[in-house]
């Protein structure tokens, strides 16, 4: 990327270093670049437990009109092991971190940039617009709340719940057999 500042190259190498070998290669992150700054740059962030791959028919469509597109991994996502227990150590700080870093990658990508999240995504895409200079911010179905609960409940709830041990509900038992049986015929080394 010859056109491109030291620090976004820097960026750019910070990111593609954070798909290690436990990653699986639908879940790497997603850079679609014209190889210079464009009038516009998008960052495309995926749902909780999911990867880039849910964003990359719509990443190659937003390229293809011109755009500079990355789908970022976020922290502790697309592992080649499905029944990985990283997603468990997810804090906070992650997150913040790994957004201030897409949206300072993205700044130098384009002079205008676009946010776009879904779920997890979508709530990372308005903290960034509450946080950052970026010329709009589009939440698909972000969580902000359970809309049954009165909202001076909501931060002891959340307490609560962190509380709690992590546990993993199945949605198909069938899909669960599958993938219990390859997870006990995996090297240690594959983790």
């Amino acid at each position: 990327m010859q056109y491109l500042s030291d620090h976004t190259s820097a960026l750019l190498d910070r990111l593609r270093l954070r798909d290690h070998r436990g990653i699986s290669d639908k879940g790497r992150t997603k850079l679609l670049l014209h190889g210079e700054p464009r009038p516009v740059a998008i960052v495309l962030f995926h749902g909780i437990a999911a990867s880039p791959q849910q964003f990359v028919r719509f990443a190659h469509e937003l390229h293809e009109r011109g755009h500079n597109v990355i789908v970022p991994r976020l922290p502790r996502h697309g592992h080649r092991n499905r029944l990985t227990t990283a997603l468990a150590r997810l804090q906070a700080d992650d997150l913040r971190t790994f957004a201030t870093q897409s949206i300072e990658l993205a700044q130098g990508l384009g002079e205008h940039v676009v946010v776009a999240g879904f779920s997890l995504g979508g709530l990372l895409a308005t903290w960034a617009a509450q946080h950052y200079p970026i010329d709009r911010a589009v939440a698909i179905a972000p969580f902000f709340g359970m809309s049954w609960m009165p909202t001076r409940f909501t931060a002891p709830f959340a307490d609560l719940i962190l509380r709690l041990p992590n546990f993993f509900p199945w949605w198909n038992p069938i899909v669960r057999e599958r993938l219990q049986t390859q997870h006990n015929s995996l090297d240690v080394e594959e983790l």
